[in-house]
């Protein structure tokens, strides 16, 4: 990733006061002007915006006066800074920017889906499917590039990262944004949009290879189809290193990850145990970095929704759960404390409407990230793209309305984004 600083030079925006203090000194009345901006490029083009903004002010604003503002504000080019980056090859996205994605963008690099509520919310009611580039994600993605360059030395920090924060803050769309730049550079991406789901399925199996645990058929089934559409290209160059015996599969010199996968992709009875020996593989890769990355991932610590086959007692009233740790695929991609990868490292996102104490107890606080709600460029940025995307369709929101939003709603995402959609 390569960092760049692009100079952008701006004409002048003529604001409430300067404009004010220029038709003051032209014209004896006192004016009061709306929150907005005259476009400054020219002065018959500054001239025209002001007639068409501010009407009421028309017959006695002439050009002499509309030019001694443009004068009084382009003294001096302005010369704006931002932080332009390398995101892929041939591919640069400004922090505050918008990662473009397109329906095939996400069928290529994110065939599980995104993590949260993005596919269900963001992307379905708004048809639009960009990512806001934040600095929080620009940080991780310049921690991951470090640690790559590292070899992922444990004694040079490699310990798994956890994404955490206030409800809706927008961990799960800055986790999907790494697991789209990982793609994008040539890492090997498991990707666990929903740690939930993930521990769901339609029905239990006792573990064939992990006594006292059990396995989700169709989850292990589906995981590996998934997987396989993401990195079918990288998974075939990957030979099995270790030696093991799968009923049905046939194990050859020759045979690849992609192999292993596409068996416990046709067998859903066998596939916990293919993904069994595909995470044991998985940390002898050298040929690629390696992520694992998992949304909801406290719910992995949790009680999953299948009622614990050993001990179906009533206490108080309700059936005991079985603890998502007795999964056998839960228990395969959670182990945060040692991931065992000598070629990666693991990022997660903490789902916080939900407890996180079984998870705490476990792991403990150390490398959590704080993400925190919007700041106000953000949601500037946020609120054009609305715009722009038609889930806001007024066109008189002024800047102090939407200072306004901003601050009823404290720059938290998800709580601006189901507002937004009421201005119409």
């Amino acid at each position: 990733m390569h960092e760049m600083e692009e100079v952008k030079e701006t004409q002048g925006q003529l604001n409430n006061h300067d404009l004010i203090k220029v038709l003051n000194k032209y014209n004896s009345k006192k004016v009061e002007v709306a929150n907005s901006s005259i476009n400054l490029d020219s002065v018959p083009k500054a001239h025209k915006d002001f007639v068409e903004l501010f009407p009421e002010l028309m017959p006695w604003v002439d050009r002499d006066m509309v030019d001694a503002g443009v004068k009084v504000m382009s003294k001096g080019v302005q010369r704006t800074k931002r932080i332009v980056l390398e995101f892929a090859p041939g591919e640069k996205v400004a922090i505050n920017g918008f990662l473009e994605m397109t329906a095939d963008d996400v069928k290529k690099y994110l065939p599980e889906g995104p993590g949260g509520l993005l596919k269900t919310q963001a992307w379905a009611w708004t048809t639009d499917r960009g990512l806001l580039f934040r600095r929080d994600s620009f940080n991780l993605i310049k921690e991951l590039t470090r640690r790559k360059d590292n070899a992922f030395l444990r004694s040079d920090g490699n310990e798994s990262i956890v994404l955490t924060g206030s409800p809706g803050s927008g961990k799960s769309a800055i986790l999907t944004t790494l697991v789209y730049w990982a793609r994008k550079n040539d890492w090997l991406v498991v990707w666990i949009p929903d740690g939930k789901k993930f521990g769901g399925g339609r029905r239990l199996e006792d573990s064939k290879i992990m006594p006292g645990f059990f396995d989700q058929p169709d989850i292990g089934a589906n995981f590996c189809k998934r997987l396989l559409l993401a990195h079918d290209d990288k998974l075939r160059q990957l030979p099995i290193k270790n030696e093991f015996e799968i009923a049905e599969f046939q194990q050859r010199s020759r045979s690849s990850l992609a192999d292993l996968l596409t068996f416990g992709a046709k067998n859903p009875l066998l596939s916990c145990e293919a993904v069994y020996h595909f995470r044991r593989e998985l940390n002898r890769v050298t040929e690629f970095p390696v992520l694992i990355a998992a949304d909801r991932y406290n719910v992995m610590y949790h009680h999953c929704e299948f009622l614990n086959p050993d001990d179906a007692i009533v206490e108080r009233g309700r059936m005991r759960q079985l603890p998502s740790q007795r999964l056998t695929l839960t228990h395969l991609f959670s182990n945060h404390k040692d991931p065992g990868l000598v070629n990666g490292t693991m990022v997660h996102a903490l789902q916080t409407t939900r407890t996180a104490k079984d998870f705490y107890e476990q792991c403990g606080f150390d490398n959590l990230v704080d993400v925190q709600n919007y700041n106000f460029e953000e949601f500037h940025e946020v609120m054009r793209r609305y715009r722009a995307a038609k889930w806001v369709t007024r066109d008189d929101v002024t800047r102090a309305t939407e200072k306004y939003i901003y601050q009823l709603h404290q720059g938290n995402p998800l709580r601006i984004f189901t507002y937004a959609g009421m201005l119409n």
